[in-house]
């Protein structure tokens, strides 16, 4: 199991909360990649300074790539990096992703309450 320190967070271009809507499966990729189509409900930090409310997340297909499955139409934290400027973001096993709904309340109130506070020396949300 992949356990994040609360820091860890900071490292990444964006930590969102969001939902899976759809999922497409790229086997003629070299490294068969799992593109999810992403609803986002509420960003909790960001140094990306334009995020739409939809966004592509790529991901390895498997886990044993360290690929992230996401059940869709369910929420989750969501930690990821961009690929490219302005579009694709990527995200993994190991990038502290969890199910909103299994987060207990002092998690999800680290996520709304404190994540911004804890990041903000490493770049303020624009």
């Amino acid at each position: 199991m992949c356990e994040k320190k609360d820091e860890t967070y900071c490292g990444y271009d964006i930590v969102f909360q969001g939902k899976a809507v759809v999922a497409h499966l790229e086997d003629a990729h070299p490294r068969e990649r799992r593109t999810y189509v992403v609803e986002v409900d509420r960003i909790f930090w960001s140094k990306i300074s334009s995020v739409g409310t939809i966004l592509d997340l790529n991901t390895a297909k498997e886990g044993n790539r360290c690929g992230a499955k996401f059940q869709l139409n369910t929420p989750y934290v969501i930690a990821a990096n961009e690929v490219e400027k302005g579009g694709l973001l990527s995200t993994g096993l190991c990038s502290g992703n969890k199910r909103w709904n299994r987060l207990h309340v002092n998690r999800q109130m680290f996520f709304t309450d404190r994540l911004q506070k804890l990041c903000a020396p490493h770049k303020h949300l624009d």
